[in-house]
Parts: C-alpha cells; sequence; structure tokens
C-alpha cells in the first residue's frame, strides 16, 4: 500500500515538473523574439456604469431654503480609448512586463434626467418650485497609464494598472419642466454651457493575453474619477415681465465616475 502510494506522488510530482518545464519553455519561446523594450499601440472599447448620477445641495444667497439637484438614475455609456507607449520586457515569469504610455479616453455623451428640488427650512419639498431636469454630459480625458502584468501562465497574464491625468467634462442643453403644469409662478432655470478640467485617475485589473509577439489581447475592470462636473451659471426665469434674475452659485455635481467593462488590442512594434 506503502509502496503505491509513493508511486502516485512520484508520478503526480513528475507530471508537475514537466508541466513548469514546459510552461517555462513556452514563455521562453515566445519571448525570445521580443526586444527588452518596444513601441506599442493600444485600441479599447468598453462600457461604464453607474455614471453621471448626482445629489447635489446649492445654497439660496439670502435665504435658508436651498436647492437639490438630483439625478433619478446613472448612465451606461459605451466608450473608446486609445494608447500610444513603451513596453518594457524583463523575461521572468513574475512581474514580465511593464508598459507606460498617454492614453486617449472619450465617453459617448449621454443625456441625463433628474430633478430639481426646492427644499424649505423644515426640510420639505416645495412642489411649486421643483422641476424635472435634463442635461447633457461630455467627457474626455489624457492620462499617463501604468500598467504591471502580474505573472505569466502559459500566454494567460493578470495584470494590475494606474492612470493619472486631467478631464474635461461638458455640461449642455440644460433645461427644466415644472412638476405642476400651472404653477402659481412659473420658473424655468437656464444654464450656460460650462466645461470644466479636474484632475483624473484610474485603476484597473484584468487579464492580458498573447495571441504572438506583436499581438496582445486584453479584458478587464477599471475604476475611473474624471472630477467634478460643473453647470454653468444658473439663470432663473420668472414670468414674461420679470427680468432673468442670475442665481448666485454654480453647480458643482458629485464626481463624474464610471465602473467600466473594457476590451483591448495591443500591436507592438519590432
Amino acid at each position: 500500500m506503502q509502496r503505491t502510494a509513493f508511486k502516485v506522488i512520484a508520478i503526480v510530482a513528475g507530471s508537475l515538473a514537466l508541466l513548469v518545464t514546459k510552461t517555462q519553455a513556452a514563455f521562453y519561446e515566445t519571448n525570445k523574439s521580443l526586444a527588452s523594450s518596444q513601441w506599442f499601440v493600444d485600441i479599447g472599447i468598453g462600457k461604464s456604469y453607474d455614471y453621471g448620477s448626482s445629489n447635489v445641495p446649492v445654497p439660496l444667497t439670502g435665504s435658508t431654503e436651498y436647492m437639490l439637484f438630483q439625478t433619478n438614475q446613472a448612465a451606461a455609456p459605451p466608450f473608446f480609448s486609445a494608447t500610444i507607449g513603451h513596453l518594457w520586457a524583463l523575461q521572468t515569469n513574475y512581474l514580465p512586463f511593464i508598459s507606460m504610455g498617454l492614453q486617449y479616453h472619450y465617453t459617448t455623451p449621454i443625456v441625463m434626467s433628474g430633478f430639481i428640488y426646492e427644499i424649505m427650512p423644515n426640510n420639505t419639498i416645495d412642489p411649486e418650485h421643483s422641476y424635472f431636469s435634463r442635461y447633457q454630459i461630455k467627457q474626455q480625458s489624457c492620462s499617463i497609464v501604468t500598467k504591471m502584468d502580474l505573472y505569466r501562465w502559459q500566454n494567460f497574464m493578470p495584470y494590475f494598472s494606474l492612470g493619472l491625468g486631467a478631464s474635461w467634462n461638458r455640461i449642455n442643453q440644460f433645461s427644466t419642466t415644472a412638476f405642476d403644469l400651472e404653477p402659481t409662478q412659473p420658473v424655468e432655470f437656464f444654464a450656460a454651457k460650462k466645461t470644466s478640467s479636474d484632475f483624473t485617475y484610474s485603476l484597473g485589473i484584468g487579464i492580458d493575453y498573447v495571441v504572438n509577439s506583436n499581438l496582445w489581447l486584453s479584458l478587464g475592470y477599471s475604476y475611473d474619477n474624471f472630477g467634478k462636473n460643473e453647470i454653468g451659471q444658473l439663470l432663473m426665469y420668472t414670468g414674461i415681465a420679470d427680468p432673468i434674475t442670475p442665481i448666485d452659485a454654480f453647480v458643482k455635481n458629485a464626481n463624474l465616475h464610471a465602473h467600466n467593462i473594457l476590451f483591448s488590442a495591443r500591436y507592438l512594434f519590432d
């Protein structure tokens, strides 16, 4: 019985050693044609989730009341990214590749809908001065992205990425509709187009697959924070005979962020 057990253990150990040897051989065979460093281009497409939600209070000058800007749901727009950079091959199983590049990220413009509530001093909503709102969000950013492949098993490599840069967020086509179709004091809000720039960062994880020495495919997840979204100064119109009154406040939405699923292809130049 003991001899049989030892034989089984020896066979399993031998098989594992053979598998490790073949894996290492495949690794070096694939990488022997790779230079120690190469230029690359990445093209990626994906979809963002939990994008554009907001819940922002805005105090009214000279009043104990305030306005609450709130979206009724988050959006899930598609996006595109392109990166050009440099790859360093370390020729090891652990941390086999490190790359750094300049990435451009563009999110498809999306129309958000929500509410503007006027909150009275007793923290209740004034229905005669509360409104449905709609506006369009546009986003694009440029970042320096560092990507590290953590371990290589055959042609598969899990990776971690970090990006730091600047984002340009734009809100336009802002419009409102009163809750009450015939309010006692009809009010409309207007906002100038507003593009704000802010610091952006991203964190990502995923899997790289090495097709050959020139082509990689990747599937991953990333979290992006694009900074603040600003609505231009609001103008309040309270009737035909009344002038348009600027509200002495700018609306800075909560951070524009997204959870992303990304598929990308990388081409390595010889």
